[in-house]
This record gives C-alpha cells, sequence and structure tokens, in this order.
C-alpha cells in the first residue's frame, strides 16, 4: 500500500468512529453523563476537536447545570450548584 492509501483508511476509520459517536448520540437511552464521556473520549483521539466539546466550550451556555445533571445521572449525592 501506498501513502495515499494509507491515509484513506485511517480517514474511513475516523469516519466510523465519529458514525457511531453520532449513532449513540442519537439513542434515547444516552444521557448527559454518556454525552460527556463521548465527548472528553473524541477531543482525545481528535484533538482538534477540542475547542467544540471541551467543558467549558462556547456551545455550553450553563457549565453548573450540566455537571449538576452529570452528578444526578451517576447516583452521586452532594450539593447541586444554585446559580439560578
Amino acid at each position: 500500500m501506498n501513502g495515499h492509501e494509507n491515509l484513506a483508511i485511517a480517514k474511513v476509520d475516523d469516519i466510523k468512529i465519529l458514525n457511531s459517536v453520532t449513532k449513540t448520540l442519537q439513542n434515547e437511552l444516552t444521557d448527559v453523563s454518556d454525552v460527556r464521556h463521548l465527548f472528553d473520549k473524541i477531543m482525545e483521539k481528535f484533538q482538534r476537536m477540542e475547542h467544540y466539546l471541551r467543558i467549558r466550550a462556547d456551545i455550553i451556555h450553563r457549565v453548573d447545570f450540566e455537571q449538576d445533571l452529570i452528578t444526578l445521572q451517576n447516583g452521586k449525592e452532594g450539593p447541586l450548584s444554585d446559580n439560578g
């Protein structure tokens, strides 16, 4: 195989990974905790996406709310933020 073929195979593999993540995000059983875990794994593999997927990304308007949801969905107890 030449370099172009290897690159094409690598890109196809990346597309398969992202397609799997997309399907998981659409599953009604996927909760916020699952999404955060998926995003963390995606950022490890595709570092360019960190800007868009990190916990403090511009798209997340209520970081405290997201964190509280994750706490509750993981069955943990503790104080929730009171930022209304």
